[in-house]
């Protein structure tokens, strides 16, 4: 299965848009947001988004993927929650890990298709 390249950049963007979001308190110089991919045992890609902002209680992290949980004034708390439905329909995944006063990082993975053209029967 190919995947959507539109709903996997607007996974992507809702990322990058959280992160920038959440560094709205910080110092200009304290400012980060990181992006990284790499592959994992040539079947996987993991994309990891990694911002410098606040990062979140443990107890929040239980709930940031659930419909309609925000941890903004001016959410719908949508965007985590759809975002993982698309990574969990293209057989990858979405989690975030906190790192309590040095930020969250957003983690999302894609199985990397077979390079070899299917052959007819």
């Amino acid at each position: 299965m190919l995947a959507d390249r539109v709903q996997v950049q607007q996974v992507l963007v809702n990322l990058l848009k959280n992160a920038f979001e959440s560094l709205q308190d910080q110092g200009p110089d304290q400012r980060n947001v990181t992006i990284n991919v790499e592959l994992i045992d040539h079947h996987e890609a993991r994309v990891a988004v990694h911002d410098t902002g606040p990062g979140c209680e443990p107890d929040v992290l239980t709930l940031i993927f659930e419909p309609f949980v925000s941890t903004k004034t001016k959410g719908m708390g949508m965007g985590l929650s759809i975002s993982r439905t698309i990574m969990e329909a293209h057989n990858g995944r979405l989690w975030a890990e906190s790192n309590r006063g040095q930020g969250m990082t957003f983690f999302f993975t894609l199985p990397i298709a077979d390079s070899e053209p299917a052959e007819d029967a």
